[in-house]
C-alpha cells in the first residue's frame, strides 16, 4: 500500500511538472489526481489509527501499552506532513 502511495505521489509530481511548467505543490494538489492522492492519504491515516487502537486495546502487558500510547501519536503525525 505504501509503495502504491509513493508511486502515486511520484506520478503526480511528474505529471504536474510536465503539465504545468511553473507549478507549486499547493496547485498540484488542487487537481483531481491531487485530491485523489490526499483522499488516499486520509484512508491510510484511518487504517493506521484504527489498527493501532485495536492493538492497544488488546495488549495486556504494560511496556507495550506504554509504547503504543507514547509513540502512536508521534507516528500518526507523519500523515500530517
Amino acid at each position: 500500500g505504501m509503495a502504491l502511495f509513493g508511486l502515486f505521489s511520484f506520478g503526480l509530481e511528474i505529471w504536474g511538472d510536465t503539465e504545468f511548467w511553473s507549478t507549486s505543490t499547493e496547485f498540484v494538489y488542487d487537481t483531481r489526481p491531487g485530491c485523489l492522492l490526499v483522499a488516499f492519504d486520509i484512508f491510510w491515516l484511518w487504517v493506521y489509527a484504527s489498527r493501532s487502537y485495536g492493538t492497544l486495546c488488546h495488549e495486556t502487558r504494560i511496556k507495550p501499552r506504554r509504547f503504543y500510547k507514547s509513540y502512536g501519536l508521534l507516528f500518526g503525525a507523519w500523515f500530517a506532513v
